[in-house]
């Protein structure tokens, strides 16, 4: 048990960078979110669209230099990772608004509540999109 355990951290050396800079990234949007939300009066659903653009271009960043050590910045590299890097957060970012439409501007659950749910959902969604389908190695 232990050997598979340490067989998958080590099949995994992204897991540790990407939920410290996944937090991050998390708080930067709830940074966003919960005040448009909560003091401004703004929509669940308005609050989670900026809040998810401003935390995707940090996510791309940190994601692409740090957390997955893609080394090649030629335009061609970058332009395609963000092109699916874009597309996967855009997939999980409507996702997620739906999610909250749908649990709290219709169904008038709790807010915050909600968005963290929703949220850890869509965290292990992007791991998974972003160390397969964007910054993977050939």
């Amino acid at each position: 048990m232990l050997e598979r355990i340490r067989s998958f951290f080590h099949g995994h050396r992204d897991l540790g960078p990407y939920l410290l800079f996944g937090s991050l990234t998390t708080v930067i949007n709830y940074g966003i979110y919960l005040p448009l939300y909560n003091s401004f009066g703004v929509t669940a659903t308005a609050s989670n669209l900026i809040a998810w653009a401003v935390s995707v271009m940090f996510a791309f960043w940190t994601n692409k230099s740090i957390v997955y050590r893609s080394r090649d910045w030629h335009g061609r590299t970058v332009v395609r990772q963000m092109v699916r890097f874009f597309g996967c957060r855009a997939g999980t970012g409507l996702a997620e608004t739906a999610l909250l439409f749908l649990s709290v501007d219709l169904l008038s659950l709790n807010g915050n509540l909600m968005k963290l749910l929703v949220s850890l959902f869509v965290v292990c969604i992007n791991y998974v999109m972003g160390r397969t389908l964007v910054f993977h190695k050939r």
